[in-house]
């Protein structure tokens, strides 16, 4: 796998030009690196046993155990933290340099993962950075989407639906693509460098809320979801429980 090193110039910065379909083989990977049995793997490669066009989820992948990516509900809540704001920390732009790289204070290159503060669950870089796949297939509006936190893949596999959703925003964007709402799309096979794209690790089970695992995987710096209970920890922040209660009770991902 290569990396632009004009874009991450340090081993600390988030891997650039990630396709979707190598974020969920590489939860796979990680599946297995951990020995989670195969049967809890989240994805199934095609006919030829690729990671490409054809691959799919499997149909039980919110009851497995193995690592996946966010769905984007999962992934708003976790951004938002608690918060109805604008951003994860209220609505003040002045403050998004202390927490996010921008256009503004990025100097048109992404920076190490963890440089400025988190959001009140102990996530970094939520805003800004580089761009986060999630599991969904995009559709441009939520009018019929999942009501129970599960990602929306209807559609998946047909020409009338080629796109996958990312979130978060990038290095050089402006601050109305880092809204907590704010989303876009990108073709699954796509690693165009002015989408630098990462796996986030949001662990989600019962009562479990979200996290960020670091691992020595030399591939990616941050990692899917792992569903396993007895994996993760409960935050000791106010309104996680209520986050992944969110999920659970259906609550969707804020309007665009």
């Amino acid at each position: 796998y290569s990396v632009d090193l004009s874009i991450a110039h340090t081993e600390d910065c988030p891997v650039n030009g990630v396709s979707w379909y190598q974020a969920a083989a590489y939860c796979n990977w990680l599946s297995e690196r951990e020995g989670i049995p195969e049967g809890q793997w989240v994805y199934e490669p095609n006919d030829q046993g690729q990671y490409a066009e054809g691959m799919k989820i499997k149909d039980t992948a919110v009851e497995l155990n193995g690592y996946r990516l966010p769905t984007e509900a999962e992934w708003e809540l976790a951004c938002r933290a608690g918060s109805s704001g604008t951003y994860g920390f209220g609505e003040s732009v002045p403050l998004l340099g202390r927490y996010a790289q921008y256009i503004v204070n990025s100097s048109v290159r992404s920076h190490p993962v963890e440089t400025l503060l988190p959001n009140s669950l102990g996530l970094f870089d939520m805003h800004g950075n580089v761009w986060e796949w999630v599991e969904d297939v995009w559709h441009e509006s939520y009018y019929g989407a999942p009501t129970d936190g599960s990602a929306w893949t209807d559609g998946e596999g047909n020409e009338s639906f080629p796109f996958r959703v990312i979130r978060g925003g990038s290095w050089d964007y402006p601050p109305e693509f880092l809204r907590s709402a704010s989303r876009d799309r990108s073709v699954p096979g796509d690693r165009n460098g002015q989408r630098d794209v990462f796996v986030r690790d949001m662990a989600r089970s019962a009562g479990a809320g979200a996290r960020r695992r670091s691992t020595n995987t030399g591939m990616l710096p941050a990692f899917g979801v792992h569903q396993g209970g007895e994996r993760v920890r409960q935050p000791d922040v106010p309104g996680a429980r209520r986050a992944v209660a969110g999920v659970r009770a259906g609550q969707p991902p804020g309007p665009v």
